[in-house]
């Protein structure tokens, strides 16, 4: 729950390599001054309780640029298990899912260092960001329940049958072949 008792600070869970660059650079200038907790946690089904046991441990959780122009899957662990999700992630048009004020808190790419560890600072009264925390939280558990997205994935995938059945009545449809019904 967002609201239980937490270490009032930032994590960040993630990988380096060397070509996130811009993600490097974040995660280090804050490491540096202090802002923020850094732990690099294996993508195992082992290392899945650990994440979310971090995740449930602190205020808020960084999550810097990921792969594409989409949320990282960090913002969708951290907001079910109550963190405050701080993003730096440009997003495309129809990729955002946490909206920036309501489910999260973001800040631009390439701000400067002394802009970047003034925006962070300015964060660390985590109780202000609390409904937002409280938001993302909610969000995810009501909109990203495997049995949404199962029931979201099946009704588009009927949907598209149904459509290559108009499209091309030949092709067998409904009953399995060698099926009695």
């Amino acid at each position: 729950s967002p609201d239980q008792k937490r270490i009032g600070e930032m994590v960040y869970i993630g990988h380096n390599n060397p070509w996130k660059t811009e993600r490097i650079r974040i995660v280090t200038q804050l490491r540096d001054a202090g802002l923020v907790r850094e732990y690099s946690i294996s993508r195992t089904m082992d290392g899945a309780h650990v994440v979310a046991g971090k995740f449930r441990q602190f205020a808020a959780a960084l999550c810097p640029p990921a792969h594409g122009r989409a949320h990282s899957i960090r913002c969708y662990e951290a907001a079910a298990c109550g963190a405050l999700v701080v993003e730096c992630q440009p997003l495309d048009p129809g990729n955002e899912s946490f909206i920036d004020g309501v489910h999260r808190v973001s800040f631009p790419p390439d701000l400067p260092a002394a802009e970047l560890c003034e925006f962070i600072t300015n964060l660390y009264d985590f109780q202000q960001f609390a409904a937002i925390a409280r938001n993302g939280h909610d969000l995810v558990h009501r909109e990203f329940r495997a049995e949404v997205g199962f029931s979201r994935f099946l009704s588009a995938a009927t949907k598209a049958l149904d459509s290559v059945a108009v499209a091309w009545p030949s092709i067998p449809h409904g009953s399995p072949p060698n099926s009695t019904a």
